[in-house]
């Protein structure tokens, strides 16, 4: 265990609930044991990696827009790497709202530049 603790003293003055507590809080995801066995699938795939296969995905379909049949449904492009805990049918979530109109920002705006 971390920090020269074992688990049999847990529970005393050497090793408390809370002592445990934060060190299983405050681990490293790559190296921690609890977060591997929570997360089976996906512990593995921090943000390099996942800029690894964002640039593997562009490279890729570089590659195939460069070919003769680019675009022409016998050639479909390159199917994205999959990456675990990421849903590739699933389109990325989008803040999606109704913006205000001109008269009513510049409204707020003078409304700001007034309290100030």
């Amino acid at each position: 265990m971390a920090a020269g603790r074992h688990i049999d003293q847990l529970g005393t003055v050497d090793l408390s609930w809370r002592d445990l507590w934060v060190i299983v809080g405050q681990s490293h995801p790559n190296t921690s044991a609890v977060h591997r066995a929570r997360n089976p699938d996906t512990w593995m795939w921090g943000l390099p990696e996942m800029l690894a296969a964002s640039m593997l995905d562009e490279l890729r379909w570089l590659k195939w827009s460069k070919t003769k049949n680019a675009g022409k449904a016998s050639n479909p492009p390159p199917e994205p790497v999959v990456r675990p805990g990421v849903d590739p049918k699933k389109p990325a979530q989008m803040r999606v709202g109704d913006a205000m109109t001109q008269e009513e920002f510049d409204r707020r705006y003078a409304a700001k530049l007034a309290s100030n």
